[in-house]
């Protein structure tokens, strides 16, 4: 019977005999190509920015400030309403409602506001266009809510 055992073993193809390194060799290299994937963005070292002086210093007077915040609207027209910076708020006033949003932010572009009593985010290209609204609890999509413009006269940020 051992006879048989050991000639019926010889009569399997060598690559089955060794199956068990065969799944350790898979497993391992499933195992190496995981890890590169989940380094490879952190492997790349940033790289150091060389800043040179200036040859000859300019003088406070040469030196233009730009200040982008300063062509950026602060009241917009909507339809049958308005929306304007009042006392550092965003405000939405139309005749039958009043919003007010705290601002968040305001740059790329956009201008991003906050509406703690509905705890609703809301955000429009800084020169006009659909306001879109996303609740705060990590809703996934912005929601276009309403179109503004920039008034003729409008005034500039501060």
């Amino acid at each position: 019977m051992d006879k048989e055992r050991s000639e019926g073993a010889s009569d399997r193809p060598k690559a089955f005999s060794n199956v068990t390194a065969w799944l350790g060799g898979i497993t391992g290299l499933i195992v190496a190509v995981t890890g590169l994937v989940a380094v490879w963005p952190h492997a790349k070292q940033p790289e150091k920015v060389e800043t040179a002086e200036p040859a000859e210093p300019a003088a406070a007077a040469d030196i233009e400030v730009v200040d982008t915040a300063q062509s950026l609207p602060l009241e917009y027209k909507a339809v049958g309403a308005t929306f304007a910076k009042v006392d550092g708020e965003w405000v939405y006033a139309s005749a039958s409602e009043e919003t007010r949003y705290k601002e968040v932010s305001r740059r790329g572009g956009n201008t991003v506001v906050f509406d703690p009593q509905r705890e609703v985010y809301a955000r429009w290209p800084n020169h006009g266009g659909k306001v879109q609204e996303k609740a705060s609890d990590d809703q996934a999509q912005w929601e276009d809510s309403f179109d503004i413009w920039v008034p003729k006269a409008a005034q500039s940020a501060e």
